[in-house]
């Protein structure tokens, strides 16, 4: 007597095998993409952030160039004219039109025991120019506040041994990767300096 064997149907194992592989390999790829999207968001954020610490920067060199090039900061009592008149330079321009970003020299007197008066120098600064040379107000800036008192008091003995200055100055200055500050992905690096 012979034995006949029955072949069994293997053809859906082999679909299946083949519908298996290809998911593994569909996800595979997936994850490969989702991780270069972020490297790539990331890597760009890093370049913005890079961008307001180099515009903070530009502010503070400024106020450092200006200060030390005949003390133009904090020492003026009239609004506007190191500004206007193109004593003060730096970067691309300031931000003239915008009245809220109007450069300005001022002078308060400060009611304190130990301060008379506070020279304040405030500007916001473009650091990128447009293809017409003009200040590009979208691409970096800077603003930066630059605070003087002079203190008008004799000082103690104890004032003098903790190294008393007659005048602080305090520099704040925020660098931006966009001077567009409405949109979302602008980044803000704030520094603070105090000078004595």
């Amino acid at each position: 007597m012979k034995k006949t064997l029955k072949q069994k149907n293997k053809n859906g194992f082999a679909i299946l095998f083949a519908i298996l592989l290809a998911s593994l390999l569909l996800e595979i790829g997936l994850s490969i993409y989702n991780i270069s999207v972020k490297e790539l968001v990331i890597s760009s954020f890093e370049t913005e952030v890079k961008k307001a610490v180099y515009a903070a920067s530009a502010g503070f060199e400024c106020v450092n160039y200006w200060e030390g090039n005949g003390g133009k900061m904090g020492t003026s009592t009239s609004n506007d004219n190191d500004f206007t008149d193109g004593i003060i330079k730096c970067g691309a321009g300031f931000d003239l039109t915008t009245p809220s970003r109007k450069p300005v020299n001022k002078a308060y007197d400060v009611t304190s025991a130990a301060a008379n008066i506070e020279y304040v120098t405030e500007f916001w600064m473009f650091l990128e120019s447009d293809s017409e040379g003009k200040a590009d107000p979208y691409g970096p800036c800077v603003h930066t506040k630059y605070v003087n008192i002079k203190k008008d008091h004799n000082p103690t003995p104890e004032e003098i041994d903790e190294g008393y200055s007659y005048s602080i100055t305090t520099v704040t200055v925020r660098g931006y990767n966009s001077c567009d500050l409405t949109d979302k992905r602008t980044v803000e690096k704030e520094y603070e300096f105090q000078l004595r």
